[in-house]
């Protein structure tokens, strides 16, 4: 995959974590109360780490990205990507 020097598609990949690879040892299915939860616990963790990285970082903008199964993604799915202000890469 080319990215191209296109800041939000790299922060897009590099800043991912996907529940489903963090619970791998678990059985996901609709009938585990996990497998039902993890959306839940994408959502709790993007409002976490939108905050978390407002603090951290008040002169940036940033965005906490939450995607689930039905949008194409998999599993439950949080990343995030700063504004298209911030200086390109290179």
């Amino acid at each position: 995959m080319k990215l191209e020097g296109d800041r939000r598609r790299i922060e897009l990949v590099v800043n991912h974590v996907e529940l489903w690879d963090v619970f791998c040892n678990t059985t996901l299915t609709d009938s585990d109360q996990l497998g039902e939860e993890l959306p839940q616990l994408a959502l709790a963790l993007g409002e976490c780490r939108q905050g978390v990285l407002s603090a951290r970082h008040p002169g940036r903008e940033i965005t906490v990205g939450v995607s689930d199964e039905g949008d194409g993604s998999y599993g439950p799915t949080v990343t995030f990507w700063t504004s298209p202000a911030v200086p390109a890469l290179g």
